[in-house]
């Protein structure tokens, strides 16, 4: 039973499709078709990295495959936009043909009213922002004056916490 060896580049999954190899003393990259056996000094690589494969600066860069057909091409990877795309008309409710040629239903109740309502359960968006806990209050996270600190409740920056400028390093005249 043969084992599917895979890309040696750390966090690819794809099976590998070519071997890369170094020539320290040619200064030579080498990258040809899969070799028999896994070994120490060859690396595994899928399509996609075997084709996008680089040499250093100063090095050559050899590509040795016996025909076109035998180059490893990468398969085309799902365009970000076209996922998105997708994620949102699958979040959509379906919408039913006899609801959308009439008028959209108008909403129950306004947010005055929900604000007055005593039995419901979700938060404001001011108290989504204190922790009952300890009384801290999340600052959002860049406002004008930069990059949000802990705040506690009273409106201060959180006791404990300070902002300390680090000292310029101090050079002797000679």
């Amino acid at each position: 039973m043969a084992t599917i060896r895979q890309c040696s580049k750390t966090g690819c999954k794809s099976p590998a499709a070519a071997t890369l190899t170094f020539n320290y003393r040619d200064s030579t990259v080498v990258v040809g078709p899969m070799s028999q056996r896994a070994e120490p000094h060859a690396h595994d690589l899928c399509a996609r990295h075997a084709v996008e494969m680089t040499a250093p600066v100063g090095w050559e860069m050899m590509r040795l495959f016996p025909d076109e057909n035998a180059v490893p091409t990468p398969e085309p990877v799902a365009d970000p936009d076209d996922l998105l795309a997708l994620a949102h008309a699958v979040s959509r409710p379906s919408t039913d043909p006899a609801q959308t040629e009439s008028e959209p239903p108008e909403a129950s109740s306004t947010t005055e009213e929900l604000d007055k309502d005593p039995g419901r359960t979700d938060r404001s968006v001011e108290s989504a922002h204190t922790d009952t806990a300890s009384g801290l209050r999340r600052p959002e996270a860049m406002g004008p004056e930069g990059p949000a600190r802990p705040l506690h409740a009273s409106g201060g920056e959180a006791p404990g916490l300070r902002l300390v400028k680090q000292p310029r390093p101090r050079y002797r005249e000679s």
